[in-house]
């Protein structure tokens, strides 16, 4: 068995190459997985890349059951490892991300405008995951869709409510 502490201190970004990939390796034996799920203090983002690495080498009907997780991950793209969760779910089956997917958004749509607008930006990424993109109603798309053009010139506030329908639920069936 072994020692998940000692496996984190080895994901510290502050550690040589060889100690992370010494990390990476003793990790792949590690039955429980939500030790790797964004640790928080004492190792905090120091580790969260080589954690988002140790994750994404899972298979779908494991990381399924960490699904609202990864998308907690994806929230800031800006945050150690996301980028890498983020790719993983785009290959992720569609129909085990949809129910994930849609707590997600309907939450950004429920948020401010701006903060909002940016989590749908994340989500819209989202769209190169084909079957989870057939699953979505169109509606969901276009919103999508519509974010991703105005995130990058990020116009006035106001004129936000009247472009994405901010504190629009959706279902899906």
């Amino acid at each position: 068995m072994t020692d998940i502490d000692y496996i984190l201190e080895l994901f510290d970004w502050n550690k040589s190459e060889q100690e992370q990939k010494k990390g990476l390796e003793l990790a792949s034996s590690v039955k429980c997985l939500n030790a790797f799920l964004q640790p928080g203090f004492p190792y905090g983002k120091r580790v969260w890349k080589n954690c988002a690495k140790v994750v994404a080498s899972k298979n779908d009907d494991i990381l399924s059951y960490f699904i609202f997780d990864l998308f907690d991950w994806i929230e800031d793209l800006n945050w150690p490892g996301a980028l890498i969760i983020l790719d993983r779910l785009k290959t992720f089956s569609g129909k085990m991300l949809l129910t994930g997917f849609m707590e997600k958004y309907n939450w950004a749509v429920s948020l401010n405008a701006e903060e909002g607008l940016m989590l749908l930006d994340n989500l819209s990424e989202l769209l190169d995951n084909k079957s989870l993109k057939e699953k979505l109603p169109t509606e969901i798309i276009e919103t999508l869709e519509t974010s991703q053009k105005f995130t990058n010139t990020m116009p006035e506030i106001e004129l936000l409510n009247d472009i994405i329908p901010i504190n629009k639920k959706v279902k899906v069936c």
